[in-house]
């Protein structure tokens, strides 16, 4: 983990130096003695302790607030380090110890966006020690591909390259181009699908993010099964026979003609908003698709609490309301997860979505159900790890429970899928 220089004994002395105390008062001056001297013994839980107290009595100044995020820093809570980063910057803006902690706060918490505009405040040499100015506007480049394992009626396949990249450090985009084939034994699915996602920080821990999904499904129905009669002829008479009976008739099953391909064209429209309070990250969105008879609106509200202020351990629950009617009927979805970093480049994860209406869009658009089979229940698991500095790879093992549209009878999908994300 790369830390902070602290300049040396010249930023020790400009931390101590009297005459940049905030308040002159016995209050203030025992504040600014005892926390810069639990800041030089490094006892960052004291700190934090003494800290909280200072702020309560009053006591708020540029230096307490920097030794407070540097303690928690220290002590990997970067959620509550950036809380106080962002204070000490409210008192001194173009403080590059600061800016420098809150830029690696925003990097291990993967707060990008936030992260490459704040790099466009850094001074000059700050940005060429820490490579900023070289940032590629590229972030990565994925791939993925997902297959049915154990349902034999059911042969799913799914291909996805995906592109993340930036525009002047302001605009974060996500590309994906997927190409998706369903086979059972009613029908023929191939789907072509292209997502694209801006993400723009529009204030101090605010992330505006608009997404498009455009889907073009050809839907073709297996033939159906017909049955023929046949009548053979009756054998020539004979001397023995002189009149023959006509034999029955003999049935055969036969497959009919095609059914024409049923080609249709879906748009989805997304948004969402996030907020990031101490170790709380809220996300509110809205979609508008038209995959029903008239236009499918889903609204979600999602939760993920960091309870050590990292990645190490996160505990989300989000939750969906969908209409296809105008909000005359209401369908309902809950999807809660926890995520695991059991070791620092190992993340585990597992997810479980219940829902009571089909065509559900999740994850700002990303995800979507826009096929005839109703998705009743998803379980997932997630496994990432690294495999050198530019490289990583995931799987992911679903289960899904479904209805079938051609005569509403459960079935389940086991799917796998596999990918690898390349980092310039």
């Amino acid at each position: 983990m790369h830390c902070p220089k602290l300049y040396g004994l010249v930023v020790l002395m400009f931390l101590a130096a009297p005459g940049f105390r905030a308040q002159d008062t016995l209050s203030s001056a025992q504040v600014e003695e005892k926390s810069y001297a639990l800041f030089l013994a490094k006892d960052w839980n004291a700190l934090e302790s003494f800290g909280k107290k200072a702020l309560a009595a009053g006591n708020d100044y540029y230096y307490l607030r920097l030794r407070m995020g540097i303690a928690y820093f220290s002590e990997s809570d970067y959620l509550l380090a950036e809380h106080q980063f962002q204070k000490a910057l409210a008192f001194n803006t173009a403080d590059p110890l600061a800016m420098e902690y809150l830029y690696f706060v925003y990097v291990y918490t993967g707060q990008y966006e936030e992260a490459r505009k704040l790099s466009l405040l850094f001074p000059n040499e700050m940005s060429v020690r820490l490579g900023t100015d070289k940032l590629s506007p590229v972030g990565f480049v994925s791939l993925e591909g997902k297959t049915s394992v154990t349902n034999d009626a059911e042969r799913i396949h799914y291909y996805q390259a995906g592109l993340g990249h930036s525009i002047k450090d302001r605009i974060s985009l996500f590309h994906a181009v997927t190409y998706y084939t369903q086979d059972d034994n009613t029908a023929s699915l191939k789907q072509f699908q292209y997502y694209i996602k801006a993400a723009i920080p529009i204030a101090q821990t605010w992330v505006l993010s608009g997404a498009v999904h455009l889907l073009n499904r050809d839907l073709t129905p297996r033939p159906q099964i017909d049955s023929v009669w046949f009548y053979p002829k009756p054998p020539p008479p004979n001397p023995q026979n002189p009149h023959p009976m006509n034999p029955p008739p003999i049935r055969e099953l036969q497959l009919g003609p095609p059914p024409p391909t049923q080609t249709t064209n879906f748009i989805v429209y997304s948004a969402q908003l996030k907020k990031t309070v101490n170790r709380f990250e809220c996300i509110l969105g809205s979609s508008v698709s038209n995959f029903g008879n008239e236009a499918q609106i889903n609204h979600n509200l999602g939760l993920t609490w960091y309870p050590f202020g990292n990645a190490r351990v996160s505990v989300n629950c989000t939750g969906y309301v969908y209409t296809s009617d105008l909000y005359s009927t209401l369908q309902t979805a809950v999807v809660p997860s926890i995520t695991v970093l059991p070791y620092k480049t190992f993340c585990v994860s597992a997810s479980y979505l219940t829902c009571n209406g089909s065509n559900l869009v999740e994850s700002n658009g990303y995800l979507v159900n826009n096929l005839p089979d109703a998705l009743v229940s998803r379980w997932s698991f997630l496994a990432a790890v690294p495999l050198g500095k530019h490289f990583a790879a995931y799987a992911v093992y679903q289960v899904e429970d479904k209805l079938s549209a051609a005569n509403n009878s459960p079935y389940s999908s086991n799917l796998i899928l596999i990918g690898v994300k390349i980092k310039p």
